[in-house]
């Protein structure tokens, strides 16, 4: 019976399989069988180079975390000048870019009221 078989193959083989990827993942350990490799396999290890680099990572966000909340303070100063900074620098932009080229910083004192820089006739 060929079900029969597919149920010892499920018993046997891929649920302990399965077993064995959570043990590798979760706790690093590679006692389990593994689709029957050796677990000194190369998908082994990829395994357990991918379960340290996720720990690192989790690592790292909850370093970073704890930082922003300790210096929760500095970040939201910075945030507020940061923020008036940008909208003073876009609102100066639009204004220079709305004018139509009328407003001048300055004029050259020979030209008289002819615009500089902006080929005028």
């Amino acid at each position: 019976m060929p079900l029969s078989r597919a149920g010892t193959w499920i018993n046997d083989t891929l649920i302990p399989s399965v077993q064995g990827l959570v043990e590798i993942i979760f706790t690093g350990e590679t006692d389990k069988p593994l689709f029957g490799l050796d677990p000194d396999s190369p998908l082994t290890g990829f395994l357990e180079g991918l379960r340290d680099a996720i720990v690192r990572v989790g690592d790292a966000l909850l370093s970073a975390t704890s930082w922003g909340i300790e210096h929760k303070g500095m970040l939201s100063t910075l945030a507020i000048s940061v923020g008036t900074a940008a909208t003073a620098f876009s609102a100066s932009t639009r204004a220079t870019r709305d004018d139509g080229g009328r407003s001048r910083s300055w004029q050259h004192p020979e030209m008289g009221d002819q615009p500089q820089g902006h080929g005028g006739p």
